[in-house]
């Protein structure tokens, strides 16, 4: 096992703030809070196959690692007079994150005495438990916040996947399944390829909010 922890301090000083009717006002705050984090990783399951001679790879290594980290942000006292701007002036604080996943890593490395073992295929897969369901609003690690998703005490659970099938060229795949309606609410996907002088990238992307309607659908 692999235990990390942190502790960080943020200010931030806003030049205008809201009065207790709403409205934007001349006067400034000021805005603190801590960070406390701790990641717990581990145990990592691994297996290797070994194939001499082999044309793609001559050794496949497979790892996979669950991981969850403990989050708890101190409150903040004058949340209702900040003006709210962008995704990290909607910290609320004052309560435990808990986030927790998996990963599975896929390594590749060719015949050859000067061959690299490099990443193949990754897919993570990760949720997010809130003590404060308000949080649950406004967490930038999920691509459905900050657009009208009801409080709830757990996030979607997002599914990111990347493949990177030779040197130069990658695939990317995001869906992001929300239990509260038990549909997909997320899915963005993007390829890119290099090759010499050359550089072709593409993305596509849908959300369906609110609709209890599944993407796919």
């Amino acid at each position: 096992l692999t235990v990390n922890s942190s502790l960080g301090w943020r200010g931030t000083r806003f030049d205008k703030s809201l009065n207790p009717r709403g409205e934007v006002v001349d006067a400034g705050v000021m805005r603190t809070y801590f960070d406390m984090r701790t990641e717990v990783t581990g145990p990592r399951l691994v297996r290797i196959w070994t194939r001499p001679g082999g044309r793609y790879a001559e050794r496949i290594k497979h790892l996979i690692e669950p991981s969850v980290e403990f989050r708890r942000l101190t409150a903040v006292d004058n949340y209702d007079r900040i003006v709210k701007y962008e995704s990290g002036d909607y910290v609320i604080g004052g309560s435990l994150q808990t986030r927790y996943g998996v990963i599975s890593r896929l390594f590749v490395k060719p015949s050859g005495d000067r061959a690299v073992s490099r990443e193949l295929l990754n897919v993570t897969v990760y949720q997010t438990h809130y003590r404060d369901p308000r949080t649950s609003q406004f967490d930038p690690s999920y691509s459905t916040s900050f657009l009208g998703r009801p409080p709830s005490a757990f996030s979607p659970i997002s599914i990111n996947t990347s493949l990177i099938p030779a040197e130069g060229s990658r695939a990317t795949v995001r869906l992001e399944y929300d239990p509260v309606i038990a549909a997909f609410q997320s899915i963005s996907a993007g390829g890119s390829l290099r090759r010499g002088l050359v550089d072709v990238a593409g993305n596509f992307s849908r959300r369906r909010l609110l609709t209890g309607n599944n993407i796919f659908r």
